[in-house]
Parts: structure tokens; C-alpha cells; sequence
């Protein structure tokens, strides 16, 4: 390598592969989202039970545009980053914004525990939607500011080609605090994590139980060949009883409804959860190997690069195809997405 624009774009040719991935995640997660956000805010009637669906989506649009753009200047500009305020801003917006919505999927879990196990009991309902998202936002914007002095600009000088580069990565001295900041980081996120599996397995029990005991009534009801007492001996008015269980199985029609609503809201989440552990624990993983092999990623060829490269940014897969999630789940997001498609 001659100069520095050549060691710049060898490495962009090296990672062009990660960097169209990044791009087309990035296509589909704008369009997806922002897509989300108009059905559920201003389509769909207000609701407590999906009223946590479009801020999650901007949370995730927020994630996704901000981490993209660093990871594509990383890709793209690796060895001539911008500016350190470009630098400082993508890696403090990107953090804020990941944990935001990792906030919003643990007060969701609550609120699907809420809504499924304790029915009749306190519920969290639309109107605090406000104070909540301000408050998890302020909450994830104030703890990630240090980001904004331990991440800058190094300067560094390759030996094997004689060559000065400009870095964006982390640039603080002060090592130990560094390490006590990520590891409270990684605590709190870890914490959180464990407490939404732990709830959501809950839910999923509560509707296992609640869904065999429904089977269990419509198997008894449609094998019995006996007459309840009460119809028996209301024979003599027959009007007032086919009244009373007009009226009962409406009601327990309208229960039922209501579950499987409530059942199909919890399903969304867990399924989103799923992909979010399937999406971040390789590139956590990596996180960790690398800071202990200083030297990882110099030792991969094109092919197993790309492969590590595309694992350790694969979080962002989460934040880009929820919107596929909602259009496999919520019957009325996919019956408006037809009325549009069709009309």
C-alpha cells in the first residue's frame, strides 16, 4: 500500500459483502417501520394492548439508522472516519437507542403479564404511554452520555505499510473506568434480559393452562349426551331460556375473543424476543472474544471475515423485520396492508 486512500479502499472492497447487507436491512427496516408507525399510531384505533407497538418501531428506527450509519462509515471510511463528533454521536445514538427498546420490550413483558395474569387486577394503561417512553428515554440518553468521552478518534500508524489512519473506536486512558462502565452497561442490560425470559415464561404457562382448560370445555360440552338440569326444568319457558343462553354464550364468546387477542399480543412479543436473543448473542459473543484476542479480526481471510463481520452486526437484523412479525400475527395489520395492496 502507497498511501492511506489506498488502504482505505482495499478494506472497503474486503467488506463490501457486510456493506449490502447492511444497506438492504436497512432499506427494508426504514420502509418497515415507518409502516408500523402510521398503521398502529394513526390507523388503527387506540388501544392498550398494541400501544406500545409504534414506539417500539420508532425506537427501532432510531437504532437502525444510527448503527448503520456507523457501521457503513466503519465499512465504507474505516481508515478516514469523519470527524470525532460524527464518531462520538453514531456510537452514543446507537447505545441510547438499542437500550431504549430493550427498556420498551421489558415494560411490554409487563404489560403481557399484566394484561394475562392478573386480569382483573392494576393495569398499565394507554394514557401513562407518554411518561413512560419519556422516562426510559431520559433514563438511556443520561446513562450513555459518557459514550460521548470514551469513544473519539485514534490515530494510529500501521508498521507493515508506514501508513497514519484515523479510527473510530475507543479512546479513553482511563482503562479501568472504561471497564467498570461496560460492565454496569452490561449488568443492567443482562438484568433486564433474564427479567423479561422470566416473565414471559409465566405467560407462556398462563395461556398453555388457560388454552387446554378452553379444549377441555368445548370437548366436554360436545361429548356430553345429558341435558343441564336448569334447561330440564325450563322446559315450561322455553323463550326465556334460549334468552338466557343466547346471552351467556355471547358472553363467553366475547371472553373468548378477548383471550385469544390477548394471547396473539403476547405471541408477537415473545417471537420478537426470540429473534433479539437469536439476533444479539452472536455479536455479543464476538464483543467479548474480540476484547480478549486483540488481534482477531487481522487474522481472518475474505470469506470468514465477512462471515464474523456479518455476525458481529447481526443485532440489527431485529430492529429491521418486526414489521414480517406483526404481518404474521395481527390480523388487522395484514388486513390493512391487503385494503392497500387491493384498493
Amino acid at each position: 500500500m502507497d498511501n492511506l486512500t489506498e488502504l482505505n479502499e482495499a478494506f472497503s472492497t474486503k467488506s463490501l459483502p457486510n456493506t449490502v447487507v447492511i444497506v438492504i436491512l436497512l432499506i427494508v427496516g426504514i420502509l418497515g417501520n415507518s409502516l408500523v408507525i402510521y398503521v398502529y399510531e394513526f390507523r388503527f384505533p387506540r388501544s392498550d394492548g398494541r400501544c406500545y407497538i409504534g414506539p417500539l418501531a420508532v425506537s427501532d428506527l432510531g437504532t437502525l439508522i444510527s448503527t448503520s450509519a456507523l457501521n457503513l462509515l466503519k465499512n465504507l471510511m474505516k481508515f478516514i472516519f469523519p470527524g470525532p463528533i460524527v464518531c462520538k454521536c453514531l456510537y452514543f445514538l446507537s447505545y441510547a437507542f438499542i437500550n431504549i427498546s430493550l427498556f420498551l420490550w421489558t415494560v411490554i413483558a409487563v404489560q403481557r403479564y399484566r394484561k394475562i395474569c392478573k386480569p382483573f387486577k392494576w393495569q398499565m394503561k394507554r394514557d401513562w404511554r407518554k411518561w413512560c417512553i419519556l422516562i426510559l428515554a431520559g433514563f438511556s440518553f443520561a446513562f450513555f452520555s459518557p459514550t460521548l468521552y470514551f469513544y473519539g478518534i485514534n490515530e494510529k500508524v500501521i508498521t507493515e505499510y508506514n501508513i497514519t489512519v484515523f479510527v473510530c473506536e475507543q479512546t479513553t486512558t482511563n482503562v479501568k473506568g472504561l471497564l467498570v462502565y461496560q460492565g454496569i452497561g452490561l449488568i443492567m442490560s443482562l438484568l433486564n434480559v433474564v427479567a423479561i425470559i422470566a416473565i414471559y415464561i409465566v405467560v407462556f404457562i398462563k395461556i398453555y393452562k388457560t388454552m387446554k382448560g378452553v379444549r377441555g370445555e368445548k370437548n366436554e360440552s360436545t361429548t356430553s349426551g345429558t341435558l343441564p338440569v336448569s334447561t330440564i326444568s325450563n322446559f315450561e319457558n322455553p323463550t326465556h331460556e334460549l334468552s338466557r343462553n343466547q346471552h351467556a354464550n355471547a358472553s363467553s364468546s366475547g371472553r373468548t375473543e378477548a383471550q385469544k387477542l390477548e394471547h396473539t399480543i403476547a405471541f408477537t412479543f415473545m417471537t420478537i424476543l426470540l429473534l433479539g436473543l437469536i439476533s444479539y448473542v452472536p455479536s455479543r459473543s464476538l464483543v467479548v472474544y474480540e476484547s480478549i484476542d486483540l488481534k482477531f479480526w487481522e487474522n481472518l481471510n475474505y470469506s470468514t471475515f465477512n462471515l464474523h463481520l456479518f455476525l458481529r452486526r447481526s443485532y440489527v437484523v431485529v430492529h429491521s423485520c418486526n414489521v414480517f412479525i406483526y404481518l404474521i400475527f395481527d390480523s388487522l395489520f395484514r388486513k390493512e396492508i391487503k385494503s392497500w395492496i387491493e384498493g
